[in-house]
C-alpha cells in the first residue's frame, strides 16, 4: 500500500530540514579583542566615513562625549 504524503507531512519535513541547516550555517563572529591591537585597531578603518579628519578639531559636543568615553574606559 503506497503512502501518500500530505501537505502537512511536507511542512514538517520543512521545518526539521530548516531547523538542522540553521543550527550548521549559524555563524556570530566574536568581537575585537580591548584593548586594540595591530590586527584590530580602535577606531573606524582608514577612508571610513565616520573617520576622523586629523585637521578638523572637535565639537564641543564631540569633545565631551570622548571625554565621557575615556572615562569610562579607565
Amino acid at each position: 500500500m503506497p503512502h501518500h504524503v500530505t501537505t502537512g507531512d511536507l511542512l514538517r519535513w520543512a521545518m526539521r530540514a530548516l531547523a538542522a541547516l540553521g543550527s550548521v550555517w549559524f555563524f556570530a563572529p566574536l568581537p575585537p579583542p580591548w584593548p586594540p591591537t595591530d590586527q584590530y585597531p580602535a577606531g573606524p578603518p582608514p577612508l571610513h566615513p565616520e573617520r576622523m579628519c586629523p585637521g578638523v578639531p572637535l565639537t564641543d559636543v564631540e569633545a565631551r562625549l570622548q571625554r565621557q568615553l575615556s572615562e569610562e574606559r579607565g
